[in-house]
């Protein structure tokens, strides 16, 4: 997993009179039971919400321990506040969802009604994978209506934090569900949920980072690389909050690194990046500054984010390094202006020279075997773990495993392979003879259970034989694409007859997952 690295914080303080005027709901689960009008609704698998005394423990699996007493080996150790807190937990691979609903509220006439509530959803390391639980709220005007998404939490949340969201569309019947989902983690857990109406305050921006988000080399050639995060958390309840620019100055080696129109600005509402909201138009730098004027750009309350990413030159510089900063009133909001003082994240990215690129759209010359293939994804092949990725990386074919729905599993990897029958995906020959300190970057996005095997292997006599260099050992449920960095060996190095192989196998009679898919 990446190491995300957050650096500077900024803190801008903004005075504000707020004053309650009606609750409409206040729950902290005390009971120790589904509080008495709540209901659920059990989307995927029989998972029921459960009350306790902070999160899940693996010493504590039968949940003896005394609700009263804290246990410092609970995750979190205790409630927010009182004995009890709800918690959704479920130890596998089942992506187990469940709605907890409350009663209908008459929320007619309201006017800057809010909720809140504290969370707290903690990873757990398992095999060396850390996975952690997710939280969705939705809500819905009447019974016979659909839900609708409010806020989605897909990021770790490591101790009890305050979420707040203003609730739009107000009816006579209204509901809000809290919808967890089992990503093996210590449980996705909630406490003290407060449903208001609020004192009018118009939205602004009272906090601002400036991060690294990740760590690794960056191959020559590569597009929408993450350079900087820009973590924007919005105060207040009505009006709105709009992004007009913000500019960065160039901190890189050499901008002639970067393609034409290769600086680009992306927003996502979570710590995952994805390209699917770009903000402006992609541009250059120009006397060293990169600027996105104009953008109109609605950010919501609470956390949101801005990635500025680089499309990185086939001919970059080998070891210059990719990096920013923004400068002292170069970000405003509404009429204001941010930072106070000039900003950069701790880290950089430093660029590698690519040797050989692939990314699947056209003849790729690899020898496939079993049930690899090059095909666009389909986003089948769920439970247990996660389905294949709805969508490539980047073009729109990746390599795979059954990404047709092949043999007896369809979109599955069967179980009982053998090595003699495992899934087989080898490159061509390259000629290393001048080249050492080698490295295999790709997007990764895979799904195996702990007993089966997956491997890259090299070879160095034009794939007359074969030696593992990476295995999986672990138990790994991808649910988005991340890069994956893989140090060659140095007895690789210098081979006229240079090939790499993807092997997934021999695998285990038990459950068959959705796979192996790469890109990029």
């Amino acid at each position: 997993m990446n190491a995300i690295k957050t650096f500077i914080t900024i803190f801008l303080l903004q005075s504000a009179t707020l004053g309650w005027s009606q609750i409409y709901l206040t729950e902290g689960f005390e009971g120790g039971a589904r509080p008495i009008g709540w209901t659920e609704e059990m989307e995927v698998g029989t998972e029921p919400w459960r009350y306790r005394n902070g999160g899940h423990s693996p010493n504590d699996n039968n949940w003896q321990v005394p609700p009263e007493a804290i246990d410092i080996r609970r995750n979190p150790a205790s409630a927010f506040e009182g004995t009890y807190n709800a918690i959704f937990f479920k130890q596998g691979d089942g992506n187990e969802r469940t709605k907890l609903i409350t009663p209908a509220m008459d929320l007619l006439g309201g006017s800057s009604v809010e909720l809140s509530f504290y969370l707290c959803q903690i990873p757990w390391t398992f095999e060396g994978v850390p996975g952690w639980d997710v939280l969705r709220v939705y809500y819905k005007v009447s019974l016979e209506s659909d839900w609708i998404l409010l806020q989605e939490f897909l990021d770790p949340v490591y101790s009890w934090e305050r979420k707040s969201i203003t609730l739009p569309n107000l009816s006579s019947t209204y509901y809000v569900a809290f919808e967890g989902q089992t990503r093996w983690g210590y449980g996705t857990c909630i406490d003290k949920i407060t449903i208001e109406q609020t004192t009018s305050q118009p939205l602004y921006l009272g906090q601002v980072n400036f991060t690294q988000p990740f760590n690794q080399y960056v191959p020559s050639g590569s597009s929408n690389v993450p350079i900087m995060r820009v973590d924007l958390r919005i105060f207040g309840n009505t009006g709105t909050a709009i992004l007009d620019h913000i500019n960065f100055a160039s901190l890189n080696t050499s901008d002639n690194d970067i393609l034409p129109d290769g600086v680009k600005l992306y927003s996502t509402t979570s710590q995952v990046f994805n390209t699917d909201n770009l903000l402006g138009s992609p541009t250059d730098f120009l006397s060293g500054v990169a600027s996105f004027t104009n953008l109109n750009h609605n950010l919501p309350p609470g956390l949101s984010y801005l990635w500025l990413t680089y499309d990185v030159s086939s001919t970059a510089g080998h070891e210059n390094i990719l990096d920013v900063k923004v400068n002292k009133n170069n970000l405003q909001v509404n009429n204001e202006l941010y930072p106070t003082s000039d900003q950069t994240s701790s880290g950089n990215r430093i660029i590698y020279e690519t040797l050989y690129f692939q990314d699947f759209e056209g003849t790729t010359n690899w020898a496939l075997a079993g049930e690899f293939e090059v095909s666009e994804p389909s986003g089948l092949g769920a439970s247990p773990g996660n389905p294949d990725p709805s969508e490539a990386y980047s073009g729109i074919k990746v390599l795979g495993t059954d990404l047709t729905g092949l043999w007896p599993n369809p979109y599955k990897y069967e179980p009982g392979l053998s090595e003699s029958s495992a899934c087989l995906a080898a490159s061509p020959t390259f000629n290393m003879l001048y080249y050492t300190n080698l490295n295999l970057f790709y997007q990764r996005y895979m799904n195996i259970e702990v007993w089966d095997d997956a491997f890259i292997e090299a070879s160095t006599d034009n794939g007359i034989t074969w030696t593992p260099f990476w295995e999986s050992g672990a138990y790994i449920s991808d649910y988005t694409w991340t890069q994956e960095r893989i140090i060659i060996p140095d007895e690789f190095s210098r081979a006229e007859n240079f090939r790499i192989r993807f092997r997934l196998g021999p695998t285990s009679g038990q459950n068959n997952y959705s796979g192996w898919n790469i890109d990029d």
